[in-house]
């Protein structure tokens, strides 16, 4: 039972750690406000040119916003890998140091932020910016099971043997 515990306090600083993170970083950075669809003279008597106008207007109002959207998005993605890699740092500090179940929140929460960082890196249509983030969740994962599961045998195996 208490190592269930544990897991579910781990998972519960995990969430709160990418909570934290996407919330702040779109407080930090807000993305664009969403275009008036407009449609104006949208009326029976409306000629066909005059509508093909305003359509066109719309579209072009539609394209910029999505421009502003990829680029929030993609700075987005800068600022959480940023913070993915310094989460999951100080996760792993705080394991070393033997604060197990805030280091193991604090890395998993650090991990689960890399995969932020690729959903924003994918909504910003950036593919150096989404491999970036994708190496980034795979090194951490892999650093961290590491760290978590094949240091400790080791440790134990080098025991064993003096």
């Amino acid at each position: 039972m208490n190592a269930l515990i544990r897991l579910l306090y781990s998972l519960l600083i995990a969430g709160a750690v990418v909570a934290f993170i996407g919330v702040g970083a779109h407080t930090v950075y807000p993305g664009p406000e969403f275009p008036d669809p407009g449609f104006q003279s949208f009326s029976s008597n409306a000629s066909d040119e005059q509508l093909n106008k305003e359509q066109q207007e719309n579209d072009k109002k539609w394209r910029q916003f999505q421009d502003k959207q990829k680029e929030q998005n993609k700075n987005v993605t800068y600022i959480v890998l940023a913070s993915a890699v310094v989460v999951t740092g100080l996760g792993l500090l705080l394991i070393k140091r033997r604060s197990d179940v805030v280091g193991e929140g604090f890395s998993l929460g650090g991990v689960a932020t890399s995969l932020y960082a690729v959903i924003t890196a994918s909504m910003a249509d950036h593919d150096l910016l989404r491999f970036l983030a994708v190496t980034l969740l795979l090194v951490s994962s892999v650093v961290l099971a590491h760290k978590r599961f094949i240091e400790p045998q080791t440790k134990k195996s080098a025991k064993k043997k003096r």
